[in-house]
């Protein structure tokens, strides 16, 4: 193990529930990983997917996405869904913390977004995103908008269904853990 991950494991042995720690080890064990055994380059993850006869929600599953932003207090990782896409480039919902430092509440200058398949992390592909919109850090609102160039063409907006709901319906709840 390298050195500089022990105090990252430290701080986890002292609090295993300690956020930004698991997220700091998660991305240093990735970069590690890269550097040992660089990714091939252009991989195109649509062909590591699950048919929908495997994985029913897997067009669900491609409009959400795991986002990453570089802060000064380390790697801030949270998710997102597309509600816009136009050509090569799709907008992403989130929240403000997500790509904001915690301490001063400057927007991350680095943000980087992966989309559902089953590789594993270091061979995923990362795009890097641009923040559109964000709310100010003073108002209760806590989103921010991300768009993204350069998506496969199976990614597309995650769809919404607006009206009344039955009282009593039994609505399935889809939660989703990119890992």
């Amino acid at each position: 193990m390298m050195k500089p991950l022990l105090p990252i494991k430290k701080a986890l042995e002292i609090d295993p529930n300690l956020v930004l720690a698991q997220n700091n080890l998660k991305e240093a064990e990735r970069l590690l990983a890269i550097n040992n055994n660089p990714p091939l380059p252009n991989i195109d993850d649509r062909d590591y997917l699950p048919t929908e006869t495997q994985e029913g929600l897997v067009k669900k599953l491609r409009s959400t996405a795991r986002i990453i932003a570089t802060t000064s207090e380390g790697a801030s990782i949270g998710t997102g869904w597309v509600i816009q896409r136009q050509g090569n480039t799709v907008l992403i919902v989130t929240n403000r913390h997500v790509i904001s430092d915690n301490k001063s509440k400057r927007p991350s200058d680095t943000i980087e977004v992966e989309f559902y398949s089953t590789l594993d992390d270091i061979q995923r592909p990362r795009y890097k995103a641009t923040i559109e919109e964000i709310t100010d850090s003073r108002e209760d609102l806590d989103l921010a908008v991300v768009k993204v160039v350069g998506i496969p063409e199976d990614i597309e907006p995650l769809t919404m269904k607006s009206g009344w709901i039955q009282r009593n319906l039994e609505i399935p709840l889809l939660v989703i853990l990119i890992t």
